[in-house]
């Protein structure tokens, strides 16, 4: 393999792996970590919970089929959810720091610097 395909071939890789949200778990446990956006289907620490830094079009996607509730915000934007899968529906703007209950059941969300999240 050239240098110029085995650069190609990394480059193709690394992006694939930043555009991949980590996906929903079941532990009671999940906590959010720090530079992540975090949806639980429910309460907090007693459903399942997905992890994003790129967000998603579908929170069924990964692992919230019925979408989520409790949303954690601990990037440094402002994050934007919509009540209907591919951005449709009603939106909302999470800011940084914040731990709420959404005002709708979120099944998709980017962050601010993304073209269709203007806030």
């Amino acid at each position: 393999m050239t240098a110029a395909k085995l650069r190609r071939a990394v480059l193709a890789a690394a992006a694939a792996l930043a555009l991949v949200p980590v996906t929903a778990t079941d532990s009671a446990a999940a906590t959010c970590t720090a530079d992540h956006f975090c949806l639980w289907e429910d309460a907090p620490h007693d459903s399942p919970m997905a992890s994003f830094v790129n967000g998603t079009d579908d929170t069924g996607r990964v692992g919230l089929p019925g979408g989520g509730r409790t949303a954690q915000n601990k990037t440094q934007h402002d994050w934007c959810v919509w009540s209907k899968r591919d951005y449709g529906g009603s939106k909302a703007v999470i800011h940084p720091g914040e731990w709420v209950s959404a005002p709708f059941t979120v099944y998709s969300l980017l962050p601010e610097t993304t073209w269709r999240c203007v806030t």
